[in-house]
């Protein structure tokens, strides 16, 4: 999202339906925006990083554990592969620090969720790293073929993405013009304390069909991403 776009229109009208926003401080064109429902959330700090932002909730109505939601937009080109495993080890370095979980010892119950643009499908390293926990040294990308890492990494977290849970896996979540189908949009969430309730359909067939013949944007879309969302229930 732009910074203008969200100073002037977006922030308004969501705190005037009771949502409070935090946007990205970041020196990019774009930036990454969450917004929460400030009557059921408290905020419990935030942490900018490269193409990323992290914010902690804390539950008004239990003695929960602060819930780690992260926005993120990854490098866009798809040979960038080595850029985009830096962004996401930097993000999942900070959800460590800030849940205060050390690396050898298990993040299985901490409440994360990490949803965005990852410009990357399910068959790269980047999603490999997030729903499996780690990467070899010299991993070679599924995508675009070539190496992330030089030496192996690993996460305590344990995370799934939300629409292969529901079984509903878009045929796309991006369409530009001369653009194959692309599904890179996700929402990973922890699995041991978070149940997938619902996920929204992307798009039907004939919306598909549109699509393809007017690609993204256009006038029943206004940007080259469709929208993704989920329903959780903490167990």
């Amino acid at each position: 999202m732009e910074p203008a776009i969200y100073n002037e229109d977006i922030e308004e009208e969501m705190l005037r339906l009771g949502y409070k926003g935090i946007m990205q401080k970041s020196s990019h064109i774009h930036g990454n925006a969450i917004f929460f429902d400030s009557a059921k959330f408290d905020l419990e700090f935030t942490n900018s990083r490269s193409r990323a932002l992290i914010i902690g909730l804390r539950p008004k109505l239990d003695e929960g554990d602060v819930i780690a939601v992260a926005s993120v937009h990854l490098q866009g080109h798809p040979d960038d592969t080595a850029t985009r495993f830096n962004q996401i080890k930097s993000l999942l370095d900070q959800i460590k620090k800030d849940l205060k979980v050390k690396d050898d010892e298990s993040g299985s119950a901490s409440r994360v969720f990490i949803t965005g643009d990852f410009n990357c499908n399910i068959h790269s390293g980047i999603h490999t790293l997030l729903t499996q926990g780690n990467l070899p040294a010299d991993f070679v990308d599924g995508e675009s073929q070539k190496p992330h890492n030089k030496v192996p990494y690993s996460h305590p977290f344990v995370l799934k993405n939300s629409y292969l849970t529901a079984e509903e896996s878009p045929i796309f979540t991006f369409k530009g013009k001369n653009h194959a189908d692309l599904f890179i949009d996700f929402i990973f969430y922890s699995t041991p304390t978070t149940k997938v309730d619902a996920v929204m359909k992307v798009a039907d067939r004939e919306e598909v069909r549109c699509i393809r013949e007017t690609w993204l944007p256009n006038e029943n879309h206004p940007s080259d991403h469709l929208p993704v969302a989920s329903l959780f229930t903490f167990t």
